[in-house]
């Protein structure tokens, strides 16, 4: 729902989804044909509050749609690996996941904390933590701190393992990089 123009994409469903049932008909542009929007008809989307264009969501379509808010949950990460047969990941992840997220928190904000599905891999065994930084963390924190690089390696820090090293012997880890098998 950021990137759409949702009056364009709605049209008349926006009335609609404000004023709904019988009582409350909206004619077609084209046919001229009357209908209206039930009151047990939901559109579901989703939206990204890190991401800047949720500025330009003004007041008037916020109004019309119930806002539900999906925050980190470690303990379903750890069922889910548990469900996956990844459970001896499980207290290692959820603690990055955990250790991430305080960071986050306290250096940006609310909206920008990792989400649980990233670490939720059943080759997470596999590939190793270190390749789900690189490939997949490492791109989106790095344009939540694009003004803050030397931030990028001290979040990657506060989120490693302790037995880990160095970057160097922790970049080896997993496939050893991006897209490189071991």
């Amino acid at each position: 729902m950021n990137r759409a123009n949702l009056p364009r994409v709605f049209g008349e469903l926006l009335f609609g989804l404000e004023y709904r049932g019988p009582e409350n008909p909206i004619e077609l542009p084209y046919s001229e044909e009357a209908i209206y929007i039930p009151h047990n008809f939901w559109v579901i989307g989703t939206m990204n509050t890190a991401d800047r264009s949720i500025a330009l969501v003004d007041a008037a379509l916020r109004r019309r749609f119930a806002h539900i808010k999906f925050e980190p949950d470690a303990k379903a990460l750890g069922r889910w690996l548990e469900a996956a047969g990844l459970g001896h990941l499980a207290a290692d992840a959820i603690g990055r996941l955990e250790a991430l997220n305080g960071e986050l928190r306290e250096l940006l904000d609310v909206d920008r904390l990792i989400g649980h599905s990233y670490l939720m891999r059943k080759d997470l065994a596999e590939v190793g933590f270190e390749t789900v930084w690189l490939e997949q963390l490492e791109p989106v924190l790095r344009e939540h701190l694009y003004s803050r690089p030397e931030e990028l390696e001290r979040l990657r820090a506060s989120s490693s393992s302790p037995d880990e090293g160095s970057r160097s012997s922790r970049v080896g880890a997993g496939r050893g990089g991006p897209g490189r098998p071991r």
